[in-house]
Formats: structure tokens, C-alpha cells, sequence
């Protein structure tokens, strides 16, 4: 005997049922429920603005006005460690958005733009160097699965990685931990 008590066809009224249910739904047609967060989070979804922290009007896309955010980067750069500039370092200048390789380069935009060194807030750089090359990441997509790269191509990436770590190539440079004393 066949026992079909465990089978449940589409047209069966235990398949489904209808119900009425209670939650926050966004102005962009996007349910949310009712939980703890719901309303806070249909209302984010509906907005396109929101009051920064000093009650300015700004876009949801920005997480300051520009008024706090250059608040915010004079206060980290307040508290940076300061260190004497040997000359040689590249500088990046928080005020102007440049990179400054050279002395000269840094007082002929001082000289140009009529302020002051001190008044650029400029930052150390870090030189950013080419990084190892794990072949296990690079071909997972190529290789079957549980495949392994062969020791040939291994061989290869350990000369390569050999050569990237003795190599002093630069590829760019970011802003280190100290302030610049120029």
C-alpha cells in the first residue's frame, strides 16, 4: 500500500496559504518587516538625504559634509607622529591632493599657490612594493577541481617571487604614519 500522506502537490491546500502580514516598506517598494531595525532601515532604503553630524543637509552616498570630513583629516593629522623630512621621501599634502617626489617640485607649488609648506599638512609616504604571486590563487579557476598546479609552473612562480622580493621597484606610494617637519 502507497502512502501519500507525505506528498504535497501544487494543488493541494496544504501547499500553501494565504496570510496578511504587517511591515515597514520603503518609497522604492522594498519590505523590511517588523523587526527591531525595520522602520530605521525602510527609511534609509526611501531617502536620498540625511543630516550629517553638525545637521548639515547631505546626499546618502557621503558619510560627511565636506565641512566635518576636513574636520575629521586635521584632527587624524593632528595626532599623526611627527618626523623631520629627509628631502628625499615622497610627500602627499592632505590640503592640495598632491604628491610632491622632490623638494623643488615642493616649493614650486608653495611659491605658485602663495602658502606656506607647514600649511599643506604633508604626510610621509610608504612606497607600495609588487607583492608575491601565489599560483594556487592565480589558476584556481583553471584547474579542475582538486587539481594541482604542476611543479613546473611552481618552479616558475618561486623564481618570479624570488626576483619580486629582491626587487626594489616601486610601483606607487601612499600616505605613511607621520606628518612631515619640513
Amino acid at each position: 500500500m502507497n502512502d501519500n500522506t507525505n506528498v504535497i502537490l501544487l494543488e493541494d491546500e496544504r501547499a500553501a496559504s494565504i496570510k496578511t502580514v504587517t511591515g515597514w516598506v520603503s518609497r522604492l517598494g522594498h519590505f523590511y518587516g517588523a523587526g527591531p531595525h525595520a522602520e530605521h532601515n525602510a527609511r534609509y532604503d526611501g531617502s536620498t538625504h540625511h543630516k550629517c553630524d553638525c545637521g548639515r543637509i547631505i546626499d546618502n552616498r557621503d558619510g560627511y559634509c565636506r565641512h566635518c570630513h576636513d574636520i575629521r583629516y586635521i584632527e587624524k593629522y593632528n595626532k599623526m607622529e611627527r618626523k623631520e623630512w629627509n628631502g628625499t621621501d615622497v610627500l602627499y599634502s592632505q590640503v592640495a591632493d598632491e604628491y610632491f617626489f622632490d623638494k623643488d617640485s615642493l616649493m614650486a607649488y608653495c611659491e605658485e599657490n602663495e602658502i606656506q609648506p607647514d600649511e599643506l599638512r604633508l604626510i610621509i609616504c610608504e612606497p607600495t612594493y609588487p607583492h608575491l604571486i601565489d599560483p594556487h590563487d592565480e589558476y584556481c579557476n583553471d584547474l579542475p577541481e582538486d587539481g594541482e598546479v604542476p611543479d613546473e609552473i611552481l618552479d616558475i612562480f618561486e623564481e618570479l617571487n624570488e626576483a619580486l622580493k629582491e626587487s626594489k621597484v616601486i610601483l606607487s606610494w601612499y600616505p605613511g604614519k607621520f606628518a612631515a617637519i619640513v
